[in-house]
């Protein structure tokens, strides 16, 4: 069904998803989608009401984002009392700044629930805003409703997360930071804050330092999150609705070294799966081997051991499905308490079986970061290359 903007729908089922997809969008250019669960008053009850790109899940499990695929999938027996709406919204970003949606040539909208497909285009020509209320899931009479609003919002994510009740932190600039002249910079929250929008998209070669937080004694958890489109079809909604991900199989995992010399391999080949708080200080959150998992993989390093560490080579392999990682389309996205998220997109693309994808360095404390995305055929030529010096034998799930 096609709807025009205004117009509202019955939801068939409690299992909605809603996904955009755009056919070209301009190199540079970053799509953010973002879900504010409303009450009464059309404002969020906490921050943990709202689901973007630095937090993917909201903790009732109501609502989850898959930032590759573009889409929202949601549970509605899981909305909490008190929410009688879900407002799903875009921003449009080049290099950290907003930017108004008449860049695009075209976007289109589709909500899936209960076997059918309800579908819209905004108009985006001409269009000054660089926020877009893309649509509401709504309660109404004990059922729930989707409407096409298509509604501009002067202002990029930041108002618009205000205008909705969220505690957004104010942005600072240390002076420790050395972030890539085309990507936001460096930001450093108040006591205070409960929501960072800061975000860093690495450039190759070109690293960020990191410092720790004044009175901290390490970095906290540093999660490395990969994530690559359903079905390799190539970064839209559309592609990755049907079928999962097709039997891609692609993996996350590391070499480490400590200040002491020790060092190893996590990954999933091998089921040298590591250990958090045990001798190698990172660990594999499991093996998505089957796709079912929208969040992709996840790899955690023991940042407030840092100090043991000299470096982390994050990498990702095709064990097996899609042969080149343009159609995987991947990147993975490291995130710690107190620091912006750094993106390392796998933008360029080699047909060979891993992808060394970025270096975290102990530099004096801090940690520096380096996006790195350079192909090997396989993982014992990746370490000649970094000079980690294992040995190498077959290995298998």
């Amino acid at each position: 069904m096609q709807m025009q903007p205004g117009q509202n729908a019955p939801l068939n089922g409690m299992t909605p998803r809603v996904g955009i997809n755009v056919p070209s969008l301009p190199a540079g250019f970053e799509l953010d989608m973002t879900a504010f669960s409303l009450n009464s008053s059309g404002k969020v009850l906490g921050d943990e009401g709202m689901v973007f790109y630095g937090a993917t899940n909201s903790p009732d499990g109501s609502v989850r984002l898959d930032t590759s695929a573009r889409t929202f999938q949601f549970d509605l027996t899981r909305v909490p009392p008190g929410i009688e709406k879900i407002a799903v919204c875009l921003t449009l970003e080049k290099g950290g700044q907003g930017q108004p949606f008449s860049n695009l040539s075209a976007l289109s909208v589709e909500v899936q629930h209960g076997g059918e497909a309800l579908s819209f285009a905004p108009q985006v020509a001409g269009m000054t805003e660089k926020a877009l209320i893309l649509a509401e899931i709504y309660l109404r009479n004990g059922a729930w409703k989707v409407r096409a609003l298509a509604q501009g919002f002067n202002g990029g994510l930041a108002p618009l997360a205000k205008n909705y009740g969220v505690d957004v932190e104010e942005l600072s600039t240390p002076a420790s930071a050395a972030a890539p002249s085309s990507s936001a910079a460096q930001r450093t929250p108040p006591a205070n804050s409960r929501v960072s929008l800061s975000k860093i998209t690495l450039e190759k070669r070109k690293p960020v330092d990191l410092s720790k937080r004044e009175g901290s004694a390490g970095y906290g958890k540093i999660i490395c999150n990969l994530n690559w489109n359903q079905g390799g079809s190539g970064g839209n909604f559309l592609g990755g609705l049907f079928g999962g991900r097709g039997g891609i199989d692609l993996d996350l995992a590391c070499f480490f070294e400590h200040a002491d010399g020790y060092r190893g391999v996590i990954q999933a080949l091998g089921n040298s799966f590591g250990s958090y708080k045990g001798d190698s200080l990172c660990q594999l959150m499991g093996d998505d081997r089957s796709g079912s998992s929208a969040q992709g993989e996840f790899l955690n390093i023991n940042g407030d051991q840092w100090s043991k560490f000299k470096r982390v080579l994050v990498y990702a392999f095709i064990y097996e499905g899609v042969p080149s990682w343009d159609k995987a389309a991947a990147k993975v996205t490291i995130t710690m308490p107190g620091q912006p998220d750094l993106e390392a997109i796998i933008d360029h693309h080699e047909n060979k079986a891993v992808c060394a994808i970025a270096m975290l360095q102990n530099n004096g404390g801090n940690i520096k970061v380096t996006k790195l995305v350079e192909f090997f055929g396989d993982q014992s030529e990746m370490d000649r290359a970094y000079g980690f010096g294992f040995r190498w034998r077959a290995g298998q799930k």
